[in-house]
């Protein structure tokens, strides 16, 4: 059953153009990683630092293999550095039968 995860944070609002950068790099590779369906990024429009992730991944454990990818790679903590607090992360399943 595929899960979509939404991932939202609050970028440092003097990173937001770094934060736009490593999206850049990390969303094409993250697109090509086994199980993933589906990636893109939002930035709110009233509040250009206020970030959401949306992915759809075949499995939960093919989105946990990516999220500990990027942290053997640093990017994880790449990304955190940009951030005011640490990132939600909620796991939505499918409800379709």
């Amino acid at each position: 059953m595929s899960v979509m995860v939404a991932v939202e944070g609050t970028v440092l609002p003097d990173r937001v153009d770094d934060f736009r950068k490593l999206l850049e790099r990390i969303i094409p590779e993250t697109r090509c990683f086994r199980g993933n369906q589906f990636v893109t990024t939002y930035l709110d429009v009233d509040d250009t630092s206020r970030a959401l992730f949306l992915e759809l991944w075949d499995t939960r454990a093919q989105q946990e293999e990516c999220s500990a990818w990027r942290d053997e790679t640093g990017v994880t903590a790449e990304l955190t550095r940009m951030l005011k607090a640490p990132p939600t992360v909620t796991y939505y399943a499918d409800t379709r039968s």
